[in-house]
């Protein structure tokens, strides 16, 4: 699961939620994935320069932390997570998950992650809602990550 700061929001929700780190399994924290929609210049683009300086504008520290987090946008800059504004607008979201995005691993940025990424949680869910055999459900996530490879 990725953690959404707008749902930590009063003005987004009427019922807000409360964010945390992960939970701990035989007294070692676990790690978590990080990976969202990041922000990229297309190949086609009729301006790059142009665009390379918007990119980098909106990356900036003070985009990030105060319009982008005001608009309801999921910054990547960490001093939005660790402003104190962009962290009383989100219940302190930012600040109460920190520490697990300090500790995640960076989800793999080939071409055939993604499709990875669902199938996995498409068996995962079936399995947890059906029952059967776990080594079937290892075997189809082991055959859909190889396979994946193959659009790398």
């Amino acid at each position: 699961a990725y953690g959404y700061a707008n749902y930590a929001r009063a003005d987004y929700t009427a019922r807000p939620l409360r964010f945390g780190g992960l939970v701990a399994l035989d007294g070692v924290r676990l790690r978590s994935t990080l990976g969202g929609t990041g922000l990229a210049i297309s190949h086609g683009c009729n301006d790059p320069e142009l665009a390379y300086e918007y990119a980098t504008y909106v990356a900036s520290a003070e985009v990030q932390r105060g319009m982008f987090v005001m608009s309801g946008g999921q910054p990547g800059h960490r001093s939005a997570w660790t402003d104190p504004h962009a962290n009383r607008l989100t219940s302190d979201f930012f600040a109460d998950t920190l520490q697990t995005l300090d500790e995640s691993w960076l989800r793999p940025r080939y071409s055939g992650y993604i499709a990875f990424q669902d199938g996995a949680g498409e068996a995962v869910t079936h399995y947890l809602a059906n029952g059967g055999d776990p080594r079937q459900v290892l075997a189809t996530i082991d055959r859909l990550y190889r396979e994946s490879l193959t659009h790398a």
